[in-house]
């Protein structure tokens, strides 16, 4: 891209398009979710598990939103929740990636709404290029290891019998 061409918003990266996307999907698995555990809870669970399932989407919502439009605040509160997703022993991989992605200077630099005409011509050269390949991979990787990290836990709570069905089992009266 030539500098003198270099106007308006930087490209957004693929790593900030990944990220939006996958909190996107997110609206529809918190949903779901929450549809789930209504229909095998009963009184206040059932009630509680609408009740966070609809909070969980309408912040997916906004992250999804915040992150594709890279809202100044969509970033810090991206970064707040991936430091609480590193106190997760199954995503803690991928809040790592996004935790380090996010705090990057040209990632600090996509979401300040900054014109690339007001911009060092070099940082405007870096913004216009999208280098966020690496950290799309690392993204991936990073959340298939989580993925697999649950499967590996939900089946190892099976065999010891503490799988889902016999923890709902034992929750139940009689």
């Amino acid at each position: 891209m030539e500098l003198e061409e270099a106007q308006g918003l930087p490209p957004r990266p693929l790593a900030i398009t990944l990220l939006a996307v996958l909190w996107g999907l997110g609206v529809l698995l918190y949903i779901g979710d929450a549809i789930w555990a209504a229909s095998v809870s009963e009184g206040a669970a059932r009630v509680a598990a609408v009740v966070f399932g609809g909070l969980l989407s309408l912040l997916s919502v906004a992250m999804a939103f915040g992150l594709w439009t890279r809202a100044s605040w969509a970033r810090i509160l991206q970064v707040v929740l991936a430091a609480i997703g590193i106190l997760s022993c199954a995503f803690a991989p991928v809040s790592i990636v996004i935790l380090v992605y996010m705090l990057r200077s040209d990632t600090r630099l996509q979401f300040s709404g900054v014109d690339l005409g007001e911009l060092p011509p070099e940082d405007a050269e870096r913004l216009a290029r999208d280098n966020s390949s690496i950290f799309t991979v690392a993204i991936v990787g990073a959340l298939l290891l989580s993925m697999l990290l649950v499967g590996g836990a939900y089946f190892a709570l099976g065999t010891l019998g503490l799988g889902m069905q016999n923890l709902h089992s034992l929750s139940q009266p009689g």
